[in-house]
């Protein structure tokens, strides 16, 4: 989509490990285009979001698969992550903005404050189906939305308290 660097050659690579790698390539419409794709080329049962510039941990997917499965109430679940500058790798931190949500109308907390980091999420895919997902041509407040109409239609978000990734900032 938006890529400058050898993304389809090193995807090709990887495809021919593992064929249940899909590439597929769209012209750049941005970035809530390419997950809506992404969306709806998808197979599984969830959904989760990594930028090219982001780190997933090891355990995220199975970790928070196995929350999910334990926890079949609830839709959407989000994690902690730790930030990072590309310069310092090493150097990581909590966005003080991204605490959990612990009590209260869900609805306003996500109107009032974006505190779920795309990269923390795991979304049952049915959701999506259901209620739609990124809303196109938005340049920012792209994922905001996501919550707040998840949380419009009552979705349940369970938050895993455990770091799942590092967000990189350039």
């Amino acid at each position: 989509d938006g890529s400058t660097d050898r993304t389809a050659e090193i995807i090709k690579n990887y495809r021919a490990k593992d064929p249940r790698i899909i590439y597929h390539y769209q012209t750049n419409q941005r970035m809530a285009s390419a997950r809506n794709a992404g969306i709806k080329l998808a197979k599984g049962k969830y959904i989760a979001f990594l930028d090219a510039d982001n780190l997933f941990l090891p355990n995220k997917l199975e970790d928070q698969v196995f929350f999910m499965e334990s926890n079949p109430e609830c839709g959407l679940s989000y994690a902690q992550i730790y930030h990072f500058y590309d310069g310092a790798p090493s150097l990581l931190y909590e966005n003080k903005n991204e605490s959990p949500f612990t009590s209260g109308d869900l609805f306003r907390e996500t109107l009032r404050r974006n505190f779920i980091n795309v990269l923390s999420v795991l979304v049952r895919k049915d959701i999506f189906d259901r209620y739609g997902a990124f809303m196109q041509g938005w340049e920012a407040c792209d994922e905001q939305y996501v919550w707040v109409n998840l949380s419009y239609h009552k979705i349940r978000f369970c938050y895993l308290p455990k770091v799942v990734g590092h967000l990189r900032l350039h």
